[in-house]
């Protein structure tokens, strides 16, 4: 339904905003198992009328799709979150340093460790990386702090 309303929107009334906007508020709200078509029509649907920028959030946003379905079918293999863990970290660095938005980064670094499996494996580098983005924020507080439970 929402791909039907988003070509409506983009072929007959030629309103690429709303298009873009359907697709979002789809990909938001499917769940992940339903949304693998979603994702593939809004990547070719990005291709076609996105800049450079849309382009590659619709590319990492389907690969990350990707990488959490690996990791959901496969919990124990450390193998398919060493790709997960890399995409995020691209992701905070991205909101860090491109977007400047710290509070989204922070959200992306907290996401992140919240969904390691700490009990059977851990990531050194996202914890360090962390720390690192709260000691530039001077938040030191929160850089020596804990966050799985946050």
């Amino acid at each position: 339904m929402f791909v039907a309303f988003a070509e409506f929107e983009d072929k007959y009334c030629r309103e690429t905003d709303r298009a873009r906007c359907i697709y979002k508020f789809a990909l938001d709200h499917i769940p992940k198992g339903r949304a693998e078509d979603l994702y593939s029509r809004f990547v070719a649907f990005e291709k076609q009328y996105g800049d450079r920028e849309g382009i590659e959030d619709a590319i990492v946003g389907k690969s990350r799709f990707q990488y959490e379905d690996q990791v959901r079918k496969n919990p124990r293999e450390k193998r398919y979150w060493q790709r997960y863990i890399y995409l995020r970290i691209n992701y905070a660095l991205y909101e860090e340093l491109d977007a400047q938005d710290m509070e989204r980064t922070r959200h992306v670094y907290r996401e992140c460790l919240k969904l390691i499996p700490h009990h059977k494996f851990s990531f050194a580098n996202i914890w360090l990386l962390a720390a690192q983005f709260e000691i530039r924020q001077l938040r030191l507080k929160e850089a020596r702090s804990d966050w799985k439970g946050s």
